[in-house]
């Protein structure tokens, strides 16, 4: 369990990956993109959308966070976390 518990905190802080299979890639890719176009379908019905600097740089986290995911260093979990982020930066009135 010790064991474990120590490579968890290696990948958690990044110092570790884990191997990723094509299979796997493909089916992140594909979750991440779904989640995506949820919120792109979303943001459409609202009718309202504002770029600002804020919603740049947070554009740039989502591909960030989409590189990690595929490289093991992160989960789905951010990735939504960080499209819902730029989701509320964007449609704030």
């Amino acid at each position: 369990m010790e064991n474990s518990e120590t490579v968890q905190k290696m990948f958690d802080g990044g110092y570790i990956e884990l191997p990723m299979t094509e299979g796997r890639r493909r089916s992140l890719e594909m979750c991440m993109d779904a989640t995506m176009f949820e919120v792109m379908r979303e943001i459409q019905a609202s009718g309202y959308w504002k770029m600002t600097p804020e919603v740049a740089e947070i554009e740039k986290e989502v591909h960030e966070t989409y590189q990690a995911v595929l490289k093991g260093l992160k989960k789905l979990s951010d990735y939504r976390a960080q499209v819902e982020r730029w989701q509320k930066a964007g449609t704030i009135h």
